[in-house]
């Protein structure tokens, strides 16, 4: 005879299916005898044994909101009100192989939201959507008291809680048996993940107490949850303290398991903090936090290291071409011929990447002042004036090649032209020209 379904096993399963955990077992209670001594017109006790287990659950929507420091209640406000979107970017979680619609799907029904409100987080971390899940307790929301959610997202937020500090240490996880690859991989790589406008509010600054205290200015800037600038700021600062000695990509990649992307970014923001590189006046503030990452790899790359070691040799090839090309008209002018005609060569026949750009008619302004401004940043990569580089760049090459209609495309072809006619040059010592040559072409 089959035992009747009690309301305490009806409960368990119910929060079981929500979570999606398959409960071991959940035994019922069951009646016994009285014991012998009772009374007469005893009632049977009711004894209840109780085991659940079950793997650990980590539902990706929750921890994204946990990771942005967003509080129970507003968490749990939050999906009342998308309930039905949080749904419908579910319903492809079938398989494995189909999860990682949940992140695309999420993302980008959401962004609207989130730029809308400080108090959600904008825009998510990527979440690698390989973990297995059968039918998400999002979708089941409607049907929730306000009081269940904030019960299922406490149990959550407390799972968070306990795995965090493994997180601070992810090498020494990698092969604990508790989770999946996949789940790991998802847990590390968000924790890591940042606001790209949270990431450019701490470029350049000292990772100091001081710093820490004004998240709460960065926060109400960037429109983003001070939980996530928080994490972002201590991230970071752990990073930092953790490859002081070796800050390279490959350090950060090994220590932390970021993929390549990801331990590049934080390289480069390490760079740009370890050198104090001036990313604060006015000019620069519109400029997105890519564009100081590019350029930062291209500083690393160009002197030599990218764990923040300058190198004076730059500053000195750089002071040396400078004299040698601006110290004498004739050398001048038969430099600009030079350039100019290879310029218009590689116009002809397709190899100079600047379409049908009129280099014969630029005059001697782009060498005037591109060029020279080229070489005077360079002489100022120095450990006194390197801070300084980026309002330098932009002032002296990037304004003036605006002024003169020269985009990307045009620059890398007038420098490449520069430097192919500053080797073959014959006005020029020879010594000077490979030594130059060395230095620009690392």
């Amino acid at each position: 005879m089959a035992t009747a379904e009690t309301p305490q096993t009806s409960n368990l399963n119910n929060i079981a299916n929500l979570l999606s955990i398959a409960p071991a077992t959940a035994a019922v209670p069951h009646a016994s005898a009285p014991p012998a001594n009772a009374p007469p017109g005893s009632l049977a006790t009711s004894n209840y044994s109780v085991f659940a287990a079950s793997s650990l659950v980590i539902d990706p929507v929750v921890f994204l909101l946990w990771l942005n420091g967003l509080s129970i209640d507003k968490a749990a406000l939050y999906l009342h009100k998308k309930a039905a979107l949080l749904a419908q970017s579910s319903s492809n979680l079938g398989s494995v192989s189909d999860s990682l619609n949940v992140k695309q799907s999420f993302i980008q029904k959401t962004s609207s939201i989130f730029q809308a409100s400080s108090e959600f987080p904008s825009p998510l971390p990527d979440p690698h959507s390989t973990m297995k899940s059968s039918k998400p307790w999002h979708s089941q929301l409607s049907k929730q008291t306000n009081d269940s959610l904030k019960a299922l997202l406490q149990t959550q937020y407390r799972i968070y809680e306990h795995l965090e500090l493994t997180l601070h240490y992810p090498s020494q996880q990698a092969h604990s048996p508790t989770l999946s690859p996949s789940t790991k991989r998802f847990l590390i790589e968000s924790y890591y993940s940042y606001d790209p406008k949270i990431m450019r509010e701490l470029l350049g600054k000292k990772l100091s107490t001081r710093t820490r205290k004004d998240l709460d200015d960065i926060a109400e800037r960037t429109q983003t949850p001070l939980g996530a600038c928080r994490r972002t700021f201590d991230n970071l600062k752990r990073i930092a303290r953790r490859v002081d000695d070796s800050p390279t990509a490959s350090r950060i990649e090994s220590e932390f398991l970021l993929p390549p992307t990801q331990s590049h970014v934080y390289t480069m923001v390490l760079f740009i903090s370890r050198n104090r590189l001036d990313t604060s006046k006015r000019k620069l503030a519109a400029r997105p936090l890519a564009l100081f990452v590019d350029m930062a790899a291209m500083l690393a790359r160009w002197l030599g290291d990218e764990d923040g070691e300058l190198d004076n040799a730059v500053a000195l090839d750089a002071r040396d071409a400078r004299s040698v090309l601006f110290a004498s008209k004739e050398v001048l002018e038969e430099f600009r011929g030079a350039t100019v005609a290879r310029l218009n060569d590689d116009g002809e026949n397709g190899s100079g990447g600047s379409g049908a750009f009129a280099w014969s008619v630029v005059g001697d302004k782009p060498f005037r002042v591109v060029l020279k401004n080229v070489l005077g940043v360079g002489v100022s990569v120095s450990v006194k004036e390197f801070r300084d580089v980026f309002i330098n760049l932009l002032e002296k090459v990037v304004e003036p090649c605006e002024g003169m209609g020269w985009g990307k495309r045009e620059l890398d072809a007038f420098l490449d032209a520069c430097l192919a006619t500053w080797i073959e040059c014959e006005s020029i010592p020879n010594s000077v020209r490979r030594k130059l040559e060395r230095g620009l072409t690392r």
